[in-house]
Order: C-alpha cells, then sequence, then structure tokens
C-alpha cells in the first residue's frame, strides 16, 4: 500500500531541509538529498508501474509485488486524493514535468469518472468487471468476470487497434508479450494478458518527440477502446471524509500550477456536501449519501478531512464563507469529539451504541490518523483566525493533542509520520 502519511513526512522533512538549510547544518546537503531521493524513487516506481493507470490516469488501490507492476485494481477516491497531494507536495521539493502531468492526467480521471453530476465525489470502481473478449462461454457466468478485464490486453488486441510504429513501440515501452507479461498471477486471471508497466530501458530515458508521439497517439486510441468494454462497479456512495480528501487535492494543485479551473471542482464537492449532508440549522454532518438519503453519523474523520478541505479551497479562492463554515465544523467537533481530559479526539460520536468504547489513535494506516488531520486544522485556524482569543485557543488545544500522544509517538514515530510531518510545516 502507499503510505501517504510517510510521504507527506519525508516531502515536509525535504522542505524543511531546502528552507533552512537542512536539519543538520553540517550535513544539510546531504540529508535533503537522501530523503528527497527517497521520495523521488518511490515516485518513479509508482508512476512507472502498474498501479498507476497508465492509459486514462489514477491509481488502483495497492500492488501485490515490490515493484508496483500488478496492482488489485480496485480505484478508491482516498487513493486520487491522497497520492495527487503527494506528488503534489513533492513538486515543491524537486519540480518534474512528469510528477505534474501525474497530478494533471489523475485530477481529470476523478472528474471523468468518479464526480457525479451534483458534484461530489464517488467512493470507489470495482477491481472486477466482465471480460470482453470472446474466449469466455456464456456457461459459465463466474469466468466471464475477473481482476483487471478492465485494464488488460492481449498483444494481439494492440496489434489490430495501433498503426504498426505505435505497436512496435508500445511493445518495447510497456515490454508487451504474445503471452502476457504478468508474472504475478497466483489465480490465473492473467494468462497472455499485458499490464502497462514502463519496462526497465525507459525508466531513465527521455522520449523523443516522435516516441512521444506514439505514446499520446496510442494512449488515446486505447482509451476509446477500453472505455467500450464493460465498465467496473461504480460505487456511488458519496463519504463526506473522501471528499474532503479530494476537495483538498484539487485546490493545492490549483494553486500549485496556477490552474485556477481545478478548483472549480473542489467548489462543486463543498456545495454538494453543504446542500445534502449537512444540516444547517442543527448543524449535523452526515458520513455518507446515496440516492437522496444519508447515512450515519459523521465520524472525526469527516469532520476533519472537510475542515482540512475547506482550508485548503479557502487559501486558493480567498472566499470567506469557507472559513467561516471551518470555524463552525471546529466548534461542533470540538463538542462532540474532544477528550477534553487528554486533549485528544475520540473518532466516533459517543451516541454511537454499536461501539464497544471510544478510540483514540494517533497511528497512520492506509489512510492517515484522523487526529493528525485534526492538529494540522488547529494549527491552520489557529493561523487564520483574526480573534487573538482564537487564535490562543486552538494553538492550545494543538499543543494538548500532541502532548497526549507523545508516549506513543516516541515510542513508534514512524506509525505517527502525518502527525510529524504537520509540525514539520
Amino acid at each position: 500500500f502507499p503510505r501517504p502519511g510517510i510521504f507527506a513526512f519525508l516531502n515536509k522533512l525535504s522542505l524543511a531541509g531546502l528552507n533552512e538549510g537542512g536539519l543538520n547544518k553540517t550535513k544539510s546537503t546531504g540529508s535533503t538529498n537522501t530523503v528527497s531521493k527517497m521520495m523521488r524513487v518511490t515516485l518513479d516506481a509508482m508512476a512507472d508501474g502498474g498501479i498507476y493507470d497508465q492509459v486514462a490516469g489514477g491509481f488502483h488501490r495497492y500492488s501485490v509485488d515490490e515493484h508496483w507492476q500488478v496492482p488489485h485494481f480496485e480505484k478508491m477516491l482516498y487513493s486520487q486524493a491522497l497520492m495527487t497531494m503527494a506528488y503534489s507536495d513533492y513538486y515543491r521539493v524537486d519540480p518534474q514535468q512528469k510528477h505534474k502531468q501525474i497530478v494533471l492526467e489523475t485530477l481529470k480521471f476523478v472528474i471523468d469518472e468518479m464526480q457525479s453530476p451534483d458534484g461530489g465525489f464517488y467512493s470507489a470502481l470495482d477491481a472486477v468487471s466482465e471480460r470482453a473478449d470472446k474466449s469466455v462461454t456464456d456457461k459459465d457466468k463466474n469466468k466471464k468476470k475477473s481482476e483487471g478485464a478492465y485494464y488488460l490486453w492481449y498483444e494481439i488486441e494492440l496489434k489490430k487497434v495501433l498503426s504498426q510504429s505505435e505497436f512496435e513501440f508500445m511493445k518495447k515501452y510497456f515490454y508487451i508479450r504474445k503471452n502476457g507479461n504478468i508474472d504475478s498471477d497466483p489465480f490465473n486471471e492473467f494468462t497472455n494478458l499485458n499490464i502497462f508497466s514502463v519496462d526497465e530501458d525507459f525508466k531513465k530515458v527521455t522520449l523523443t518527440s516522435q516516441q512521444t508521439k506514439w505514446l499520446v497517439s496510442a494512449k488515446k486510441k486505447l482509451n476509446k477502446i477500453r472505455r467500450q468494454r464493460p465498465r467496473p462497479h461504480l460505487d456511488d456512495k458519496i463519504i463526506t471524509a473522501w471528499n474532503g480528501m479530494m476537495l483538498a487535492a484539487f485546490a493545492k494543485a490549483s494553486v500549485l500550477f496556477n490552474k485556477p479551473v481545478l478548483l472549480e471542482p473542489a467548489i462543486q464537492a463543498l456545495d454538494f456536501v453543504k446542500n445534502n449532508l449537512y444540516v444547517q440549522e442543527s448543524k449535523t454532518l452526515y458520513r455518507q449519501y446515496r440516492a437522496n438519503e444519508v447515512g450515519s453519523a459523521a465520524t472525526l474523520s469527516d469532520y476533519a478531512w472537510l475542515i482540512y478541505g475547506l482550508l485548503e479551497v479557502y487559501q486558493a479562492s480567498k472566499d470567506k464563507r469557507w472559513l467561516n463554515w471551518a470555524f463552525e465544523l471546529q466548534d461542533n467537533q470540538n463538542k462532540l469529539f474532544l477528550d477534553k481530559t487528554s486533549g485528544a479526539y475520540f473518532e466516533s460520536i459517543a451516541s454511537d451504541t454499536s461501539l464497544l468504547f471510544r478510540s483514540k489513535s494517533i497511528y497512520d494506516g492506509v489512510l492517515p490518523s484522523a487526529n493528525a488531520i485534526a492538529l494540522s486544522n488547529l494549527r491552520m485556524l489557529s493561523k487564520l483566525s483574526n480573534k487573538q482569543e482564537q487564535k490562543k485557543m486552538y494553538s492550545s488545544q494543538a499543543g494538548k493533542l500532541v502532548s497526549s500522544f507523545a508516549a506513543a509517538i516516541n515510542q513508534n514515530p514512524a506509525a505517527a509520520s502525518m502527525l510529524l510531518a504537520i509540525e514539520l510545516r
């Protein structure tokens, strides 16, 4: 699994080294270069691998091999959000055109395939889909569906669709083989199929203008063909926390790449959440929406990520209504989740009877700790408030939150990478 908390920490560590001459002044260049190299190698490997959709953009959920070649083909909204933020953050350290392209392609994929007509972002695309080839009979319907069917190619398909020059280049660039190029296939699902993962010979090579034209042309043709295949099932739940992540990714990219048009999907998503997942009169936030119905009450993650997204959109747009809503949500988050004794936040509301106990955690998993995002918000709200008393309150709260987890962080700092990244900032 990509680990966004670790990526955020390494990116912030690199920026700290660049801005302050390094954390260790006698070895600043070496330290900064080492951290930067760790990120560059990892981000390049994912960008070249099959975990990244080389045809239409977007990241699959995780890889089953150490080369990032063969993914579990599910596409989660949170993957798109957190990975684009990782690439955007690293672009500030080392501006690579390749990484900018990854961000813009992924955001385009989200707009095209994961944003509802009303503005909210859908949660996921399944890994399994119906196979388009005729080699499977109707006799066994289970065999008609398989992992990655939407994304994989037989060599003969590519020969039919592409020009000879395009095919010859793509064959070398992605190491296409008649018998398939996927080695990790424990369930024999990928027999004779090819995944697009950049071959070793091309990973550190700058393509010629002609090779770039072939690549762009071939991807366009293949995407058109692929969209005619049976599509993976779309999970059309709209989850508040994941929408907060995604709109933050759009807002960050709009500023970084000076593309105001990228702010529009973020504002559409915020309007959707405010109109469908928030009751203004009671100041109640809900976790999910589907088919005109809201689901359960929001968790800490929903509050924290929505506030985080609001603050990013405010900083990109300077529209005070988003900042005001962030303050409003923060006040409600404090009422519902704050453990006043420790200064940390419970992850669920007190009235949730499905839980045996209310937990508090600072450790990151596949998703960063909600308490870490809450800390980021407290730091930023303290900075953005124009009321001195409010500034002090949020700053004090942030300090208590960090202190409450100090023992756990010191025991296992790598597991709390997102919090460390926020404190570096």
